[in-house]
């Protein structure tokens, strides 16, 4: 079955419609701790860029940077533990009220911790640091300057929890070259840390099988390259519909796409429920373009100023959007597999039969470092990890950079499952999403010397995606 080309024509002028509408109205994220509801992510969206329009930041690092320069003197960061305890960083722990006072929306805000929904807690605990938020973000900018470009870069990120500048590399020769760049930026030697990371792409093929007969999150799907006749196969991120037509679409990763940053209206990629035999679902109806010097793109302009550091190009999100040509979806839902954190052995596919699908009831800008995230992909099933960075810039091949990425560690993922949701789960079937996945890889362990390491996911969190939808007025809960 091939696309209808009526149909394509249409959405792409949509689309077109769409993009002008964006360029003009920019600002696709929040640091504001409690859930959207289904009107805000438009009013979001029409706000105009920048640091901070009528009490929306772009997203928590310039909320972080904010406070650190106009609230509270030396403030450093927060994450939270593993109980749900806030812990504040302060170069002067004499701070502490004036923190608590500039954190108060956040701390307010119910978070989930392992599969507990912990309400929000407002007394904090303080840590001294050496280097507060500012200083940071300052040598932040520095680095990412001089490393841009650099074989074997994958991320970087301002830890929080290290009050130090994490930088993520793929190999020895990579992290001695990186040492060398940053000190070279004038970063002391004590305020980064470079480490080696396994972390890539999760886009190649998967043995999975199964069918749905509607479509949720979470499930697999595959692509083919009608020029190359190349296929791929990932994982269903949300559905979401046009209030204003009839037009039903779901979000995956981009990379899993024939080309990360463009489409073909002449010649779509095709999209498939499954690996060999899955039935025809429809094709990539949008892909934002990379961008050199868009402030669209850019939006952690607190970081870096208006425009991408100069030899990288930049995007918001790693998500592209298909366009149904079925009538089979599943608007709202994710699939539910019975089991978590099993995989590679048992039954980690298996649905559970008396409650097949979470029910997606809201969505959240970003996670908090220390809460419990879950995905569900079409390789690995249900996973829960704990997040470790609010904010990491990931390197795709090295010059293609996407802004604030959120990694999270614990029972990771695998080939396959790019676009998986990202969610928050009540354990009561009812999911906050937060983002898809894009890259990271499964736990590992070594029998024979009995250790072993944890997973890691990397994930587009909701405010990025938001930046790079085609403004159909679509909402991805759920409707009873």
């Amino acid at each position: 079955m091939k696309p209808n080309p009526s149909l394509r024509r249409s959405a792409r002028a949509g689309l077109f419609c769409a993009a002008a509408l964006a360029a003009a109205a920019a600002a696709a994220c929040s640091d504001r701790s409690e859930p959207l509801q289904p009107a805000s992510p438009m009013a979001a969206r029409a706000a105009a860029g920048g640091a901070q329009v009528s009490g929306v930041y772009s997203n928590v690092r310039t909320r972080f940077r904010d406070i650190a320069a106009h609230q509270v003197p030396g403030f450093a960061g927060m994450i939270y533990d593993s109980t749900g305890q806030p812990i504040v960083f302060l170069t002067d722990p004499s701070q502490r009220g004036a923190a608590q006072a500039a954190l108060r929306s956040i701390l307010e805000h119910p978070r989930f911790f392992g599969s507990r929904r912990v309400p929000g807690r407002t007394t904090i605990e303080v840590r001294r640091v050496e280097h507060d938020y500012i200083q940071l973000t300052d040598w932040y900018r520095q680095m990412v300057k001089s490393l841009v470009g650099m074989r074997g870069l994958v991320l970087t990120s301002v830890d929080d929890g290290r009050n130090r500048l994490q930088v993520g590399v793929s190999d020895a020769a990579a992290r001695d070259e990186a040492v060398r760049r940053v000190l070279a930026a004038g970063v002391p030697r004590g305020a980064f840390y470079v480490e080696t990371t396994h972390i890539k792409p999760l886009s190649a093929p998967s043995t999975l099988d199964g069918t749905w007969d509607s479509i949720p999150g979470g499930t697999r799907v595959r692509n083919t390259d009608p020029i190359t006749s190349t296929t791929r196969t990932c994982t269903v991120g949300f559905n979401v519909k046009d209030s204003g037509s009839s037009d039903r679409w779901f979000a995956t990763a981009a990379h899993c796409t024939p080309v990360f940053g463009t489409f073909s209206t002449s010649s779509p990629a095709l999209f498939y429920h499954n690996w060999s035999s899955g039935r025809y679902l429809g094709y990539e109806a949008w892909d934002t373009a990379w961008s050199v010097n868009a402030q669209r793109y850019w939006y952690n302009a607190a970081l870096y100023g208006p425009e991408c550091p100069s030899g990288a190009t930049c995007r918001a999100a790693d998500v592209a959007f298909v366009k149904y040509d079925t009538t089979r979806w599943d608007f709202g839902s994710i699939a539910r597999p019975l089991y978590a954190n099993v995989y590679p052995s048992g039954s980690y596919l298996t649905i559970n039969s008396s409650s097949p699908v979470y029910r997606i009831n809201n969505v959240e800008w970003y996670a908090m470092s220390g809460q419990t995230v879950t995905k569900v992909g079409g390789r690995t099933g249900r996973t829960t990890n704990t997040v470790v960075n609010t904010c990491s810039d990931l390197y795709w091949e090295s010059t293609k950079v996407i802004l604030c990425t959120q990694v999270a560690t614990g029972n990771g993922a695998d080939e396959g499952d790019s676009g998986a949701p990202v969610f928050l789960d009540d354990g009561e079937g009812n999911a906050d999403l937060v983002g898809i996945l894009i890259a990271g890889y499964p736990p590992t362990v070594d029998i024979e010397h009995g250790t072993g390491s944890v997973g890691q996911i990397v994930y587009s969190p909701i405010e990025g995606i938001f930046s790079d939808l085609p403004l159909f007025s679509g909402w991805p809960q759920f409707t009873r």
